[in-house]
């Protein structure tokens, strides 16, 4: 084993032991940053790793590019982000979400100071007619490079001149306190999951017209928790509709919900518009990914119900649910007073105060700062202007203002509409 590959296994051995994850940056040329995170991977003896790469191995684990979603609920030791390929910011979102605690997700990439100028085959997705990929802009990847230089908890494996051997900078990781997790005898990791589900048991026995709103970022084991409840009440003789916008959204829910497909199962799932169309009678609505329901169907849903449950991500990679807590929370002050609200904060992949989490939350603004005080009443000061993004901390603080209004406004804003709104050739600020 060389030097450099024994500083990567003490590193994952730190990791493993905190079971939080890390993001390693691999900076170079294209084909030698692909071979170096081989040779990292085969070195460290990695079992299950997850790719996002045009030049993935044979045979290897993969997110596809158009359906990056496919894998939710998996778990991978390892998490490979090939930029060359493209940098779909969605796609990074939802590839970290697979990779459980004590793992990394290995970002390869031009060098830093050149990155900027990389010819992004991502740019294709952004580009607009009649200005085409000549007017995408490259400030997205300007900005990632500052914040990668910026950020103390990542691991940098660099490429050197005259030798094939690359340079390894590791982070000074502190020591942070670990949460045992066990299974327990309701099937729930962590008190947020069994709060949740005693909550939705709650609201089949209690009054009617109280619905239930649980809210957590991504890896909380919302879907889990909404699963383990539905299995219990099916078991029960209780019949339970389940949508979602799509049947991927409620795969890992449908799973749970029913731990032995021998059996009859009595719940079903209804996309929306079949749903309207149907209106089956059930004891509970189920709603899993509410953010992403287009409000007029979701009040048209909620009002055929009186015992219901919705949960949605509030940052994800499946578009924020910001909007949705801004605006249906009011839709349901209004005529549901008495809703209940449970947001899960505990992750049950990692541990809390992932460094990854914490560089994927900054890097792709999943909790931008800044705009909840803003007075949306006249001013006798206002003024308009372009803002033009430039890496220092002053336009940092505004573009997160920008991008927190733009959640707040928008009922479904993914992290791509952040690269959007930077390098769009149509778009200004």
């Amino acid at each position: 084993m060389l030097a450099w590959q024994g500083q990567l296994q003490q590193l994952t051995n730190k990791l493993v032991h905190s079971d939080r994850r890390l993001l390693v940056l691999v900076e170079g040329d294209a084909d030698w940053a692909l071979e170096t995170v081989q040779v990292a991977l085969a070195g460290l003896g990695a079992e299950s790793v997850l790719w996002y790469s045009t030049r993935s191995p044979a045979g290897a684990w993969t997110l596809p590019a158009d359906r990056y979603n496919h894998e939710l609920g998996r778990e991978a030791q390892q998490g490979v982000f090939d930029a060359y390929s493209g940098f779909n910011p969605d796609a990074l979102a939802a590839l970290c979400g697979n990779i459980r605690g004590g793992g990394c997700v290995w970002v390869l990439c031009p060098p830093l100071d050149e990155w900027p100028r990389f010819a992004d085959p991502f740019a294709r997705k952004i580009a607009v007619e009649p200005w085409g990929v000549a007017r995408v802009r490259n400030r997205f990847t300007t900005r990632a490079a500052w914040i990668l230089r910026q950020y103390p908890y990542r691991a940098h494996l660099y490429q050197r001149s005259g030798t094939c051997a690359p340079g390894l900078s590791v982070p000074q990781l502190p020591d942070l306190p670990v949460q045992q997790r066990r299974v327990d005898d309701a099937g729930c990791v962590t008190d947020c999951q069994r709060t949740a589900m005693e909550l939705i048991l709650k609201v089949i026995q209690g009054h009617r017209k109280r619905p239930l709103v649980i809210e957590a970022d991504r890896g909380r084991g919302k879907s889990v928790a909404l699963g383990l409840a539905v299995a219990r009440l099916a078991e029960a003789g209780k019949r339970i509709v389940i949508t979602a916008p799509r049947v991927e959204n409620a795969e890992t829910l449908l799973r749970f919900a029913r731990p032995h497909p021998d059996r009859p199962f009595n719940a079903e799932f209804y996309a929306p518009d079949r749903l309207l169309q149907v209106l089956p009678k059930a004891d509970l609505l189920m709603v899993d990914e509410a953010a992403a329901i287009a409000p007029h169907l979701l009040k048209r849903i909620l009002s055929h119900y009186s015992r219901a449950v919705m949960a949605t991500t509030v940052n994800g990679y499946e578009g924020t649910g910001r909007g949705f807590s801004v605006r249906f929370h009011q839709h349901l002050n209004q005529q549901f007073p008495d809703w209940v609200r449970h947001e899960m904060r505990q992750p049950v992949r990692w541990q809390e105060q992932d460094w990854l989490e914490g560089l994927l939350q900054k890097l792709l603004l999943l909790k931008p700062q800044g705009a909840d005080n803003i007075d949306p009443g006249g001013h006798p000061s206002l003024q308009f202007g372009e803002f033009t993004y430039q890496c220092d901390d002053h336009a940092e603080a505004q573009l997160n203002q920008l991008f927190e209004l733009l959640m707040s406004a928008h009922y479904r804003t993914r992290p791509s509409d952040l690269r959007s709104m930077l390098d769009g050739g149509n778009v200004r600020l």
